[in-house]
């Protein structure tokens, strides 16, 4: 009887134990010494793909330490089929502390996060070599070669964008058309091409997954690099341009689960269809593109992809946008997790700013209830930020408009981990402009409680908090991106303000 006892134990255990893997994905591997070195930094940093907690601000981020040889290992939980991943490293070389892809040596100007598909029970030897690159081995390691290979292939349609930029000038539009559909289409098939080699050793989930990845994070960059713009004479050409997009034509055969599973499929829907509002505002000079998308989107797609969108929707949009609407967008999701997700965001948009506490340069303290009464503009930067000095030349020219108004107030804060490294950096008047709060993290950097709270991984970032200290937006207007659609010019010309400069100005208004 004994004996009999220790068998059933001994199966249990067993089966446990390889239920228990088989849930896991397991990762090891070297990580060069120069990358070691650009970073200043023995921690890679894994995160962990999840479209609730990037809403609410608190992704799941891994911290690896890297030990001698760079030598790293980790275990990852996954209770869903797929998990993409991608890997980052702390920039302390700067002493910003700001999170920067690891492969940011290599290819720095990517519009679209690295996100690299894990299925549980994947056993993945990684080597991480000079410049970021990634080598791959192990149990299901092809299906991250693949990836690989993808995400280092030459994006031929950045090598025709000025001559397509040369065609619309030329109110070429037809032309411009053929140009970037055939580009595209190239490069469609050039993914095909390379994952038609490894047919055999996917099921056809991965081989599909696989696929849609691809396909829509080049349609993505297309959408991402146009540049027409309505003008009364090409409006034929924009639906066209939009109606007969590539990916379409590839993706016909994927199923609706793996739709809503594709992070890069979700991106170009949504591009796609707010691009497609905003032409259809320039021309109508309708106003408020949000009610309008919301109803689109209801209508064309449903389900779990409808949910998805719609989740994308919210985190990647204006708060102030969204707002309005959020109440509506809630009762047209389906399912009750996103649901519950969305209801929490609403909860945190009408409760005070962080309650924070700042010195400025001669040490002398600064806290959010100071402030009271006051419109407060706040601006995160860090010395070696090109886009943060980007951001505040273009502030300026919002910092004019209300220099005679007191109750608007422009504040910076800085994330540098040296002090010195700030105080210079304030001297140069590159990052700050005259009139402005500098106001500086104690050494502490990003992992300041005010950065933390808001989940800020780097900058430039901004923040509105009205008089009453409640937080209005944490992704207001940016005034250094131009918006390619201005219902003024029939072509974007420089202005002394832009549309997102005026939208800001315009927030900022409504709050006094």
């Amino acid at each position: 009887m004994n004996n009999f006892f220790q068998v059933l134990l001994s199966i249990l255990f067993l089966t446990t134990t390889a239920s228990a893997q088989g849930t896991q994905i397991s990762l090891h591997g070297t990580i060069d010494s120069s990358i070691i070195n650009f970073f200043n930094s023995r921690e890679l940093l894994v995160k962990v793909h999840d479209p609730i907690k990037k809403l609410l601000n608190n992704e799941e981020i891994i911290t690896v330490p890297i030990q001698e040889k760079g030598k790293f290992q980790l275990q990852i939980s996954s209770t869903t089929p797929f998990t993409y991943l991608s890997f980052w490293a702390k920039d302390n070389k700067s002493g910003s502390g700001a999170r920067l892809p690891i492969q940011f040596q290599a290819r720095n100007a990517n519009f679209l996060e690295e996100q690299y598909f894990f299925q549980q029970g994947d056993s993945i030897k990684m080597f991480i070599s000079k410049n970021g690159n990634m080598g791959f081995s192990g149990k299901g390691s092809e299906k991250l070669k693949y990836q690989n290979y993808v995400f280092n292939l030459p994006g031929f349609l950045s090598l025709i964008q000025r001559r397509s930029t040369e065609l619309i000038n030329l109110r070429d539009y037809a032309l411009v058309n053929e140009l970037e559909d055939q580009v595209l289409e190239l490069e469609c098939n050039l993914r095909r091409k390379l994952l038609e080699s490894y047919q055999q050793q996917f099921s056809p989930d991965v081989y599909q997954l696989l696929q849609l990845d691809a396909n829509s994070s080049a349609a993505y960059l297309r959408l991402r690099s146009n540049a027409l713009v309505p003008n009364g004479s090409n409006d034929v050409f924009i639906q066209q341009y939009y109606k007969n997009h590539v990916p379409e034509r590839h993706l016909s055969a994927t199923g609706p689960k793996l739709l809503s599973s594709s992070p890069y499929y979700l991106e170009y829907l949504l591009l796609r269809e707010l691009q497609l509002e905003m032409y259809t505002e320039s021309k109508n000079n309708s106003g408020n593109i949000y009610p309008r998308l919301l109803i689109t989107m209801n209508n064309k797609y449903s389900g779990e992809l409808k949910d998805q969108l719609l989740l994308l929707l919210v985190t990647k949009s204006p708060e102030e946008s969204i707002k309005p609407i959020i109440d509506k967008i809630i009762n047209l999701i389906g399912d009750q997790t996103i649901k519950n997700a969305l209801g929490r965001w609403k909860d945190k948009q009408s409760a005070s700013a962080f309650p924070f506490e700042l010195q400025d340069v001669n040490g002398k303290r600064y806290h959010l209830k100071d402030f009271e009464g006051k419109v407060l503009v706040m601006d995160f930067w860090f010395t070696g930020c090109a886009a943060c000095m980007q951001l505040n030349a273009a502030m300026e020219k919002i910092m004019q408009h209300y220099k005679n108004n007191k109750q608007v107030v422009f504040v910076t804060v800085s994330s540098d981990n040296n002090k010195e490294s700030w105080e210079k950096s304030l001297f140069t008047g590159r990052y700050t402009s005259e009139g402005t709060i500098n106001l500086y993290t104690n050494g502490l950097g990003m992992a300041h409680p005010l950065l933390k709270y808001y989940n800020f991984q780097g900058a430039p970032r901004q923040l509105i908090i009205n008089k009453k200290g409640k937080l209005v937006s944490s992704a207001p207007p940016r005034a250094d991106i131009e918006t390619k659609v201005d219902n003024k010019n029939s072509m974007v010309q420089p202005a002394s303000l832009n549309a997102n400069s005026r939208a800001l100005i315009k927030l900022i208004d409504q709050l006094l």
